[in-house]
């Protein structure tokens, strides 16, 4: 009615996946192949598709983070999906994987699927071989209209979106419901769906509700999939599903991990009171998500008592340390700001296998054949990928013109014969981690930080500045290269002593005013003590009540807490503010804390004292007064007419302007 909604016949080259399609996974390689495959042996049929479409995104930073996403996916595919052309108008969410397979024909991909394989040996997607045994003129064929032509869509205007920003994950939720036998949804999808609506509705129960709404297969243990992701999915923003969503999107695996694997890998009690272990616990379901190995669709790679293995005694201490090396790992991403990269997610997520697999005595047996036999093979392999991350050309450093250090060859490229023959090239290349100018530690001495510097056919050179004294030269043989770790830190140096003038606290601006809070603070604590402790006590509703009765005056709630520094604009109404002489700051009394049902904390009445609510200002039995101490006026609240002992304590109504707000 209003246009929002059309219809219109769309290219498949016009088509991108929505980056919300299935909790962000978008799709799998490998599914999209076999769905392909299986529509092309049951029979491609353009009218009876059903694909849904938002537009892509009017803003240009919105659309490219949409076109990214496509891309990263894309780069991780291994070539088996299309690549993006940034011409694309649309994003699907119903109907996705069938428009990347035919894509991916168009643009003749790569396949290993075995079907496929059947009609491609090659393994090059190719419309003629694909459809080389029908007995359909290849032009009349209703699969080669879906790949030169394209099919109806229904397209929602990029407005909605804008308007209604989860509308696209529910219609995909909803389409994957309505086609259920089509594809399935694992464990780490389902927990990524979690983690999306905790995200849009801070209700853990609730996000598990509308996650089940969707019926996955894993809907009967739901709950279990809600605690893990609740316990070690890592905080806000879910770090470590991110991780596990990234590493099983790098091996295009859909493959589920079982409810009882699941089950013992959330509730596995490690009885350490140190650690909940939660990158052990990834570690565990990244290994089974990527694991070839599968019955029924369910990986069987690590089985309960692998997990089991990891609480005996013998090798507490080396599970502690492969946690230790995980958590290391994540916070050296989030210090080079890797931490949301996909290449640096995914770098996370092989450590994470690896350090598992270690542990467990599997090393070699899952998708990589490496064997690490210990901990710091593994940690060595991490320290090479992420030099060779974040240094993808190592070049040397523009800083260091004379110290001719070869460059390294880009992945791929040819290395010419005279770096061929360079003994300084070759160390580089076998020591990745190594770059001009980085800093390092050697593995016996920690304590000293140490910048590389220069490289020949002999020998490497590293300087280490002491805070105080000469600086220090190393000449390390390239064999001896290998000793030399990454390190994380800053190099050390003495502050500035221009800076470090105007940080004297006797020289200090605020010198003066933090003299007058301090005296403040003072005088709040001699005020309260000359007043004495009133006779008052509280109920557990917070109401307060006199002791005894009461004349006129005689009852006085002074304040008492820490003093502090506020803006005046800033301030609450209510708040506690002191007056004092010769003084431009607001000073304010901040009420203690108080747990009146463990007994700890401070009671002070004044803090609790509630307004009286009929509205009747004869209902207030105590009255807001100013009182001098030295140089300070300080509030408190008196009692304006006689009080019988057990009368309620309560202070003049609020102001109507006031209740309004």
């Amino acid at each position: 009615e209003h246009g929002l909604l059309y219809e219109a016949q769309l290219n498949c080259n016009d088509i991108l996946i929505h980056p919300q399609n299935r909790a962000g996974k978008m799709c799998l390689p490998a599914e999209v192949h076999a769905k392909g495959c299986k529509m092309l042996k049951t029979g491609a049929d353009p009218s009876r598709l059903d694909g849904i479409c938002f537009e892509v995104a009017a803003t240009a930073a919105t659309r490219s983070q949409q076109f990214q996403a496509n891309q990263d996916l894309q780069e991780q595919s291994g070539g088996k999906l299309a690549k993006v052309r940034f011409t694309e108008r649309y994003l699907s969410v119903s109907g996705s994987h069938t428009v990347s397979f035919v894509k991916s024909v168009a643009q003749g991909c790569a396949t290993d699927d075995p079907g496929l394989l059947d009609m491609c040996p090659n393994g090059q997607l190719s419309l003629e071989a694909l459809l080389s045994g029908s007995s359909v003129p290849l032009d009349e064929h209703p699969f080669t209209q879906m790949v030169k032509i394209g099919w109806t869509w229904k397209i929602i205007r990029q407005e909605v979106e804008q308007e209604f920003s989860d509308l696209p994950a529910l219609i995909q939720q909803a389409q994957h419901s309505s086609h259920a036998l089509a594809s399935h949804v694992n464990e780490i999808e389902a927990a990524m769906q979690v983690a999306f609506w905790f995200n849009q509705c801070n209700d853990m129960a609730e996000a598990v509700k509308l996650t089940v709404a969707s019926q996955p297969a894993c809907s009967h243990y739901m709950e279990t999939i809600g605690f893990y992701v609740r316990l070690y999915g890592g905080g806000e923003d879910f770090p470590v599903m991110k991780v596990l969503d990234g590493i099983s999107k790098l091996y295009g695996s859909n493959a589920c991990i079982g409810e009882e694997f699941m089950d013992h890998v959330t509730f596995l009690d490690f009885k350490d009171p140190d650690t909940t272990f939660v990158w052990l616990r990834a570690g565990c379901l990244a290994a089974n998500c990527t694991s070839p190995r599968s019955v029924d669709s369910i990986s069987k790679f690590l089985v309960k008592s692998d997990l089991d293995k990891l609480k005996h005694a013998k090798i507490r201490a080396d599970v502690k340390k492969g946690e230790d090396l995980c958590s290391l790992a994540w916070e050296t991403l989030c210090q080079g700001h890797l931490q949301t990269d996909k290449k640096g997610i995914t770098l996370m997520g092989r450590l994470l296998v690896r350090v598992v697999l270690v542990l467990t005595n599997k090393s070699g047996k899952g998708r990589e054949q490496k064997v690490y036999n210990n901990l710091q093979e593994v940690n060595d392999t991490f320290v090479e990928e992420l030099s060779s991350l974040q240094n993808p050309n190592r070049a040397p450093n523009p800083a260091q013109p004379a110290q001719a250090v070869p460059a390294t060859t880009q992945a791929g490229a040819v290395v010419s014969l005279k770096d061929a023959a360079s003994a300084s090239h070759i160390a580089l290349e076998s020591h990745k981690h190594l770059a001009i100018g980085k800093l390092y530690v050697h593995k016996d001495d920690h304590r000293k930080i140490w910048k590389f510097v220069a490289i020949d056919s002999r020998a490497g050179k590293f300087t280490h500045q002491p805070l105080f004294g000469s600086l220090e030269e190393a000449v390390v043989k390239l064999s001896d290269l290998k000793d030399w770790k990454v390190c994380t830190l800053n190099e050390p140096e003495l502050v500035d002593d221009g800076k470090l003038e105007n940080m004297l606290p006797l020289k200090s601006q605020q010198l003066d005013v933090l003299l007058a809070k301090a005296q403040c603070q003072v005088g709040v604590y001699e005020f309260y003590e000359k007043q004495g402790e009133p006779d008052v006590t509280i109920s557990n509703t917070g109401s307060l009540y006199a002791r005894k009765t009461m004349k006129k005056g005689s009852l006085k709630l002074a304040p008492f807490g820490s003093v502090q520094i506020c803006d005046m604009s800033k301030t609450a109404k209510n708040a506690c503010v002191l007056q004092v002489q010769g003084r431009t700051e607001t000073f304010v009394v901040a009420p203690p804390k108080a747990d009146f049902k463990k007994g700890s904390g401070s009671f002070v009445p004044f803090h609790l004292l509630k307004h009286a609510d009929d509205g009747n200002e004869a209902a207030g039995n105590m009255e807001k007064v100013q009182v001098k101490h030295e140089k300070m006026t300080i509030p408190v609240y008196k009692n304006k007419r006689q009080i019988d002992e057990g009368t309620e304590l309560l202070w003049e109504p609020l102001p109507a302007a006031r209740k309004k707000s």
